[in-house]
């Protein structure tokens, strides 16, 4: 064939390649062009139509596959463009539809794809802008910024024209955006409106960035100056301007906050005509607006009405939930609070300001403490102290204070007080403040552990010395507090006015009112035991049953009550029973109480009876309990069956080295009227020796003696004897909240008694209790304790099993 008829070959078979085998016969290429011209006239969904069924018709035919996706660009129907291009070669497309194709992908967020588009259109045109542009602005998209700032500063601005300098300007602000670099953002603006003034884009796009920097005012009037301002760019700023007023809502007062708050709301509500992303944007604010006005159920129920719309946690703003974990842990849902700082930590992303984070794991860490899961809390403070420095460093030359290094420090000493490791935090507290004496609220903070502690002295005087404004409020309910500890509730009721002059809807004012009424109400205490015994001595079966009822406090000084005690043992000779009703009073004063009551007996005792108790605290570390009482209900009930009276004196003093260490010393003394007196001493001593977050374990000991002027009396009387022993107890707080508390607590103790004229021998006794605390409104004791020990030189059985129930109904 010659070399003609070869080249004729080879073009009838590029055209047939081109225009496929039914060119000729359906005459496409006109119906084709027909499509584009209506495309470009804006007949864009008569143009898709055609050009649908076009491809329908010769889907093989790439020429008409390419235009049918760049028409869907034109239209934004970005979907049908990476439908249609999807699987074929990038480097072998056709430059235009390469440029649309790259948009498209960028537009549906596939940046990888669109990033290899548009490095294929740079290397096939090298001087394109708008190919160079969109590689930077997709960079951006997919957060690699450093790779997009270098790739916008290598193209020269010198070259371009306006429009495209413009783009140019523009791009640089997006980057900056996207980072939430807004002031970054705002210079890039600035820069490019000192060469181009007049740029009503610039204009526009440094408005709304003003407007998220908080001058939205100005924002409004310019966009609004410029005319033609989508309506979205407006709600927008309008949106900034109103969550703006939420975001400064905690510099007003905490008891004005309610009106702002209000007013806040109302704005929110004014807004019309929003998209539903500025929708979502409005409702997000509105619910950090209640929580700034301590408008926690109303927040929670905007939150839970949220939750199931946005698709859960995990697409909720940081910023949101931080606000929604403040709400919980104000209504005490801690198990809730731990999962929303979780969410809001996670959903912050690498770009977030370490503040941010920082403030949401103290969120995260006082979530965790109340819920009762001490360890986790534990070991977050221990991360947040270590993970501090003194001092930042944000250039080679400038060195600034990290202001969240004592804040670390401070919680991490707070971690080991919420798990009773109260010597290690207040040890960490001293060291803090030889650095930042003039610290307020390191200073308050120590105060408020020496409390927990029972220091109360030594708290007060800390929280004498706490003087910043800022710390009024805390310290007012520190006060208050301290004053019911030590029985002034007069001095409670004036820290709690001050209280709620600062801060009305303040979870703490709540807890300190509520823990005030609650000292105010009447009060039930009911004792009550059932024993077993082999000795005769004291009775082979007993029970009591002790109630009192306390009217409420009066004048916040004095309380009057009702007394019931019955008592009753089995014994070979008759029964033996005492029953006694009393009235008296109870006396408070700072650090001090008296208790007055008159009695008199209804069973075989008939007698009157008075006593008078007085318990006193005089130091943090010493109190002092004494009870004198005539007829006492005190006589051994074998006595009082055959008539003996007696009068007894006891004193007991206390001295606490600390929360978990004590050692009580006390004597007693009784006369009976059948001639005999009665002296005893008694020691006792306590010390944990470990201290675990929910097991502790303590050592005890005690030592007892007496002696009688009298023997041969109706009633269990050694002329001398002394009982020592040794034992361990085990604490297991099986729950602890915000106001309850279940304690299960078991005791063992080993020693030898000595009675004269029948020598010594061994004692044992097993005991475990249950202890439920309710706030101050509810407690019950459960125990039962069984043993072994001698009388008259006889080993008896002893079992018992006894309850005590406290209410303030």
């Amino acid at each position: 064939m010659s070399m003609v008829g070869r080249g004729t070959v080879l073009l009838l078979g590029v055209l047939g390649l081109l225009f496929g085998p039914g060119a000729a016969a359906g005459g496409w290429p006109e119906s084709l062009d027909a499509a584009v011209r209506d495309a470009r006239d804006g007949q864009m969904a008569s143009a898709l139509h055609s050009l649908a069924a076009l491809h329908e018709m010769h889907p093989d035919v790439a020429r008409i596959r390419h235009d049918y996706a760049v028409v869907a660009a034109w239209a934004e129907d970005d979907a049908r463009v990476a439908a249609l291009l999807d699987g074929e070669r990038i480097e072998l497309l056709p430059s235009y539809v390469l440029e649309a194709y790259a948009k498209s992908l960028r537009n549906l967020g596939r940046w990888q794809h669109a990033r290899d588009a548009y490095r294929a259109w740079q290397s096939r045109h090298p001087d394109s802008f708008d190919a160079r542009l969109g590689l930077v602005l997709t960079q951006a998209d997919a957060e690699s910024y450093d790779a997009a700032v270098s790739q916008l500063e290598a193209i020269d601005i010198a070259t371009l024209d306006e429009a495209r300098r413009t783009a140019f300007y523009l791009a640089c602000g997006y980057i900056q955006e996207r980072q939430g670099a807004f002031v970054a953002a705002l210079d890039c603006y600035n820069r490019g409106l000192r060469q181009l003034p007049d740029s009503r884009d610039l204009l526009r796009q440094r408005a709304v960035v003003a407007s998220a920097l908080g001058a939205s005012e100005y924002a409004r009037d310019t966009l609004l100056a410029l005319g033609e301002v989508d309506d979205e760019i407006l709600n927008d700023v309008r949106l900034d301007a109103t969550a703006l007023r939420v975001r400064w809502l905690h510099l007003e007062p905490a008891g004005a906050r309610e009106r702002p708050t209000a007013d806040v709301l109302q704005a929110f509500a004014r807004l019309e005509g929003l998209t539903p992303r500025q929708a979502r944007t409005r409702e997000y604010d509105a619910l950090v607006g209640e929580v700034a006005g301590y408008r926690m159920t109303a927040a929670l129920t905007r939150y839970r009405a949220l939750l199931p719309e946005v698709g859960g946690l995990p697409q909720m703003p940081s910023y949101v939930l931080g606000a929604v974990g403040q709400a919980l842990l104000h209504t005490e849902q801690a198990h809730e609070a731990v999962q929303v700082y979780r969410a809001a930590i996670s959903n912050l992303g690498g770009d977030a300001s370490p503040d941010a984070r920082f403030d949401y794991e103290v969120g995260l860490f006082y979530a965790l403490s109340d819920a009762g899961r001490l360890e986790e809390a534990q070991m977050l403070a221990e991360r947040l102290d270590q993970a501090q420095q003194p001092w930042i460093r944000p250039t080679d030359r400038l060195w600034l204070e990290n202001n969240r290094y004592i804040v670390a420090r401070e919680v991490g000493a707070l971690g080991d007080a919420y798990a009773d490791r109260y010597t290690k935090a207040l040890s960490r507290f001293e060291g803090l403040l030889d650095i930042a004496p003039a610290n307020d609220g390191l200073r308050l903070s120590s105060a408020i552990v020496k409390r927990w502690r029972g220091l109360h002295r030594r708290s007060q005087a800390d929280a004498e010395k706490v003087h910043g404004v800022r710390y009024r409020y805390p310290r007012a309910v520190l006060e208050g507090q301290l004053a019911i500890d030590r029985y002034d509730y007069d001095g409670a009721a004036q820290a709690l006015e001050q209280a709620k002059v600062l801060h009305p809807m303040g979870k703490s004012t709540i807890d300190l009112q509520r823990r005030l009424e609650i000292q105010h109400r009447p009060e039930v205490v009911v004792s009550a035991g059932f024993a077993q015994s082999e000795a005769d001595q004291i009775g082979a079966e007993s029970f009591y049953v002790d109630s009192r009822y306390f009217g409420g406090l009066q004048h916040g000084r004095w309380r009057p009550f009702v007394h019931s005690h019955y008592r009753q043992a089995e014994f070979s000779e008759g029964l033996g029973r005492d029953h006694r009703l009393g009235v008296g009073a109870q006396y408070f004063a700072p650090y001090w109480s008296l208790s007055a009551e008159v009695n008199r007996g209804v069973e075989q005792n008939h007698g009157t009876g008075a006593a008078v108790e007085h318990a006193w605290r005089s130091t943090d570390h010493l109190s002092h309990d004494t009870r004198l009482s005539w007829n006492s209900i005190e006589t051994p009930l074998r006595g009082t069956r055959v008539g003996v009276e007696g009068d007894t004196l006891s004193h007991s003093t206390t001295l606490r080295w600390h929360e978990a260490g004590r050692a009580t010393v006390g004597f007693s003394v009784a006369d009976y009227d059948d001639g005999n007196d009665r002296r005893s001493a008694h020691v006792s001593v306590l010390e944990r020796v470990i201290n675990q977050t929910r097991h502790k374990l303590s050592v005890l000991g005690s030592l007892y003696a007496s002696r009688n002027s009298e023997t041969g009396t109706a009633y269990y009387n050694p002329e001398r004897d002394v009982d020592v022993r040794v034992g361990l107890m085990h604490e297991w707080r099986m729950h602890r909240d915000y106001r309850s508390r279940h304690t299960l607590r078991s005791q063992i103790w080993y020693g030898n008694y000595q009675q004269r004229g029948f020598g010594s021998d061994g004692l044992w006794q097993v005991g475990v209790e249950y202890e439920h605390n309710l706030d101050e409104v509810f407690d019950l004791l459960l125990g039962v304790r069984f043993g072994r020990r001698p009388y008259d030189g006889v080993q008896e059985r002893e079992e018992e099993v006894y309850m005590t129930v406290r209410a303030r109904p």
